[in-house]
């Protein structure tokens, strides 16, 4: 939302936006273990909004370091972990699962259908086999 016209509230601001929490990939990486430590000592599943929490700071700001070339490894990872803490917890019933699966198809974009889309220049045709049916 944008702010009404003639705000006057950043006048004088000497920065723009909101402050970042970590400076660095190596920083961030850092902060991550911190919060894994945290979990491991509080027996919880790793995950992204946790490690938000744990540093007091909001999802979307997490998501605006995907947008810096230098923190894409790191984001990768911390996502490969936080996925994989909620797979296993899950797994040795240590959480709840159905709420691990929901986390795991709105932040990790599993799913478990496929949707077909198509458009009016390239339709999709589907052909069933039915030779494959009788397998």
């Amino acid at each position: 939302m944008a702010a009404p016209k003639g705000n006057k509230n950043a006048l004088g601001c000497k920065t723009s936006g909101r402050p970042r929490i970590f400076d660095t990939p190596e920083a961030m990486w850092n902060g991550f273990l911190e919060y894994r430590e945290h979990c491991k000592l509080h027996v919880k599943p790793l995950n992204k909004t946790g490690f938000c929490s744990f540093h007091d700071t909001y999802k979307d700001l997490f998501n605006e370091y995907k947008d810096k070339v230098e923190f894409t490894g790191v984001i990768k990872k911390i996502e490969n972990q936080c996925e994989n803490s909620l797979i296993e917890s899950a797994q040795l019933n240590l959480a709840n699962s159905a709420m691990n699966i929901f986390v795991l198809k709105n932040h990790h974009k599993y799913t478990d259908r496929q949707e077909l889309l198509g458009d009016k220049e390239s339709p999709l045709h589907i052909v069933f086999d039915k030779k494959a049916e009788k397998l």
